[in-house]
């Protein structure tokens, strides 16, 4: 797997992702991997469903909130957003990844700023995690939420 990564050899990955996501339709593993290659390449369904897999095996681990909350990004599906959102809280509520990642991903695309800001705000009152993003780099996304709305001086104020 780590070899046909580094050769970026994406239709091989795709097939070994999906043969193991069959033979190990248990695996939390196995599941969140194959979502993460799949949302990578831009199979969005594929993605949605091993990440919906992966929250079935193990709702209590955040990352198939964070990848299927990016899969609803993708598909403007926006509506489902707060539901999953809250859905991840309750089940996994020291760790704000899937919060972020919607930011993120929100802000990559353009859309629905308001939106990240709301999630970027929420995520800054959460007890910091060991591999969260920064706080400059929360603060930076924040930045470009705001920009995006045009509060410009909050950006500024954001950025410093």
């Amino acid at each position: 797997l780590d070899l046909l990564e580094l050769a970026n050899d994406k239709p091989a990955l795709t097939a070994l992702h999906t043969e193991a996501a069959a033979r190990f339709p248990d695996s939390f593993e196995v599941q969140w991997r194959a979502a993460f290659h799949f949302i990578d390449a831009g199979l969005l369904e594929a993605a949605a469903r091993h990440a919906r897999s992966a929250i079935r095996i193990a709702p209590d681990r955040q990352q198939g909130y964070a990848i299927l909350v990016r899969c609803l990004i993708l598909e403007k599906n926006y509506d489902a957003l707060d539901p999953l959102l809250e859905q991840a809280a309750a089940k996994v509520p020291n760790d704000g990844n899937p919060l972020f990642q919607a930011a993120r991903e929100l802000i990559v695309q353009t859309a629905e700023p308001a939106r990240a800001e709301k999630y970027l705000r929420r995520f800054q009152t959460l007890p910091p995690e060991g591999f969260a993003p920064s706080p400059a780099v929360v603060w930076w996304r924040l930045g470009q939420a705001l920009a995006q709305q045009n509060k410009i001086d909050d950006a500024r104020h954001a950025f410093d």
